[in-house]
């Protein structure tokens, strides 16, 4: 499989520290000093495991290997990191893509958490996708070409708790972004480029879907909320970069992504967890039926 189940990092600053120093592997350190204190906030960000039969009602998991469901602490699913198969990340630009763009969608997450004053959960976004997407990930973008990011991602990380200034955090974090669009520009080619990127538009879509569901379930929705505000606010991203090319070989599709796009633009108007939220899960779910249904025929 192209995605394999990992436990959450949420590691302190040392840890993370370290982590920049090594560039692999997956590690518990024990730094010995008070620490951010690790959060579960209990969701997954990621689709539903395709190795399999998939059990659900509605509509059938996108069938491409961004998938499985990871766990974090106790068992509780975890917020959408996950272990990547190089070899299929060499080779599938859908897993790949899918990888870096799920990367900037804590990033984008995480600095518009800190601009509406929510600077904790802002810099727990920041150090996620390391050790459960990037480590395994790099080895791919180097032989592809690309610098290793793993300074500028670490400085990201380490920045809210130095003392930076929301300036320099900002500064940091469009190093990552931009480093996100070199190795992205290195992608491997597949022959239909339109349909490799509905593909991920509709794995973001679904995940925003996903996260709102869980957002609406917890006791504390903060967490779900805010993951799911990355994935939409990606969404809408990566579709004003490639929908208008998308739509030219898939109209269907198109014209699916745009109502959804619509959908999450009013569920998450913002990344803070609103008292109520804007709009019933049932209808997030329903929008995002047809652009699954019409991603599975690409």
């Amino acid at each position: 499989m192209g995605i394999r189940k990992t436990p959450r990092f949420l590691a302190g600053v040392s840890a993370i520290a370290m982590l920049g120093a090594a560039g692999c592997g997956e590690q518990t350190v024990d730094t010995g000093g008070s620490q951010p204190e690790a959060v579960d906030e209990g969701q997954p960000d990621v689709l539903p495991e395709t190795t399999g039969e998939v059990e659900q009602e509605g509509p059938q998991a996108v069938d491409y290997r961004m998938a499985g469901e990871g766990e974090g602490e106790g068992g509780a699913p975890s917020g959408g990191e996950m272990g990547i198969d190089p070899v299929a990340a060499a080779n599938d630009p859908v897993i790949y893509l899918t990888a870096l763009e799920v990367m900037r969608a804590h990033y984008i997450a995480g600095l518009d958490a800190l601009e509406a004053g929510e600077r904790s959960a802002g810099a727990e976004m920041f150090s996620h996708p390391i050790s459960e997407i990037y480590v395994d990930l790099e080895p791919v973008i180097v032989e592809r070409g690309v610098d290793s990011f793993m300074d500028a991602l670490t400085q990201a990380s380490v920045a809210p708790y130095q003392g930076a200034s929301d300036e320099e955090i900002e500064a940091r974090v469009d190093a990552v972004l931009e480093a996100i669009d070199r190795a992205e520009a290195a992608a491997p080619q597949a022959e239909d480029m339109s349909a490799v990127r509905a593909r991920v538009l509709a794995d973001l879509v679904e995940r925003a879907a996903l996260q709102y569901e869980f957002a609406a379930a917890e006791d504390a929705p903060e967490g779900a909320f805010l993951d799911g505000y990355g994935f939409a606010e990606t969404a809408q991203r990566w579709a004003e970069r490639h929908l208008e090319a998308i739509a030219a070989d898939h109209a269907g599709f198109a014209d699916a992504a745009r109502d959804a796009l619509g959908v999450l633009a009013t569920a998450y108007p913002g990344p803070v967890s609103p008292d109520d939220l804007a709009l019933p899960v049932a209808d997030v779910l329903a929008a995002n039926e047809p652009v699954q249904q019409t991603v599975s025929g690409l």
